[in-house]
């Protein structure tokens, strides 16, 4: 068999190519030549020069690797829309599946219309006011896929955390002269100050952090003025700490609490 093996050519190959891309491709090209057949790579470019070169193969299957193109996901379906349009066998789901996965407000709805169990939710656009569906919660991107958007800081715990944190940032990217990717709607959210029980200071971490989000390019736009417009010197500054709620505990501690290990260390002899 002739099996091409398609994939986001911007993102794996391009400035800061992503090295899990390469590997995947790799993997499957080695998996398909064990197997005795001829693995045929088709980078998936802007131009849309691969569609032509995916109607002339006459491919006898494509394994699809490509979710987007120069990282954007939305273009995703168009490029298994391709595939179908063709009727090119291929793996993975069809171009409608993706697109409705896409977007996790109807994903969601149709879940829960059928029966089946989805934690709760809601949808925030641009000038909405934000509603609480309860915390902890998770942030996110409604039309991203990759778990693009979810990482530790996704989580909120508290209204009070997430409004300190934005309008400490916001007035220090104004201080400094420049744009502050943060609007109006971040500052018109209700307060929940009462459910926040432990305040961690997160100081002596700064330095670290951008480093380390860095590291999951593929989740965190290394571009993002929200992530990384602040040097960590700067960003120490405005509001260094990170809010929790206790939830539950097994061990006696007194409230507030400035330690994630207040009563576990006495159990410890630590």
């Amino acid at each position: 068999m002739k099996i091409g093996v398609l994939f986001d050519a911007m993102s794996a190959l391009g400035p800061l190519p992503d090295q899990l891309i390469l590997e995947s491709v790799e993997a499957v090209e080695h998996a398909i030549d064990v197997w005795g057949h001829e693995a045929v790579r088709v980078p998936v470019n802007p131009d849309g020069r691969w569609v032509e070169r995916v109607r002339r193969a006459k491919f006898d299957l494509v394994f699809n690797l490509c979710e987007g193109i120069d990282g954007v996901a939305e273009f995703e379906p168009m490029v298994i829309a391709v595939l179908e349009l063709f009727g090119v066998p291929y793996s993975g789901n069809s171009s409608a599946t993706t697109a409705l996965c896409l977007h996790k407000n109807l994903i969601n709805t149709l879940l829960d219309r059928a029966g089946l169990p989805v934690p709760r939710w809601s949808l925030v656009r641009r000038g909405d006011e934000v509603t609480s569906v309860g915390f902890p919660a998770i942030c996110k991107p409604a039309a991203e896929d990759a778990s693009i958007g979810i990482e530790q800081k996704s989580v909120v715990r508290s209204m009070r955390a997430l409004v300190d944190r934005v309008e400490a940032m916001h007035e220090r990217f104004l201080s400094l002269g420049l744009e502050s990717p943060f609007d109006q709607k971040w500052f018109e959210r209700p307060s929940h100050d009462e459910r926040v029980t432990t305040v961690i200071d997160i100081s002596e971490f700064m330095d670290v952090r951008p480093a380390a989000l860095k590291a999951h390019r593929t989740q965190i736009d290394p571009t993002s003025a929200f992530w990384f417009g602040l040097p960590p010197e700067e960003a120490r500054t405005v509001h260094p700490w990170d809010d929790f709620e206790l939830a539950r505990s097994l061990v006696d501690t007194d409230l507030p609490e400035d330690d994630l290990f207040a009563g576990v260390r006495d159990r410890v002899g630590g």
